[in-house]
């Protein structure tokens, strides 16, 4: 019987000596990623903050009620307000369709998986 000659560097179950500096390298990169969602955070928390403090005072019931105005003139958010209502309104019909066709697809495979033709 023959052995085949072993070589140490592709043997998975020798420990390395770089484990040390790459531990070190995962979790400076993982400081490095959290440290980055932490500051889009904060930036995206000053953005919000700012519109909200600003847009506060533009609110009132004309905002909402008034169609929407010419060049120029004060107005409102009416008019996009009933037509997202109108696209949403049409949106439950879809979603409901989708599911349905979703669930027989479901029993269909199960039926097929109990059959044993899948």
């Amino acid at each position: 019987m023959t052995t085949i000659p072993s070589d140490d560097r592709y043997d998975i179950t020798v420990r390395s000596a770089g484990l040390r500096r790459r531990k070190l390298t995962e979790k400076a990169f993982a400081g490095l990623a959290v440290a980055s969602a932490v500051i889009a955070v904060a930036i995206l928390a000053l953005v919000l903050g700012t519109v909200i403090h600003r847009g506060l005072s533009a609110l009132s019931l004309d905002f909402f009620t008034k169609p929407r105005p010419l060049f120029g003139q004060t107005g409102g958010i009416a008019d996009a307000l009933v037509g997202s209502a109108l696209m949403s309104a049409a949106d439950p019909a879809r979603l409901a369709g989708a599911m349905l066709a979703e669930a027989r697809a479901a029993v269909n495979t199960r039926a097929a998986l109990v059959a044993g033709r899948a």
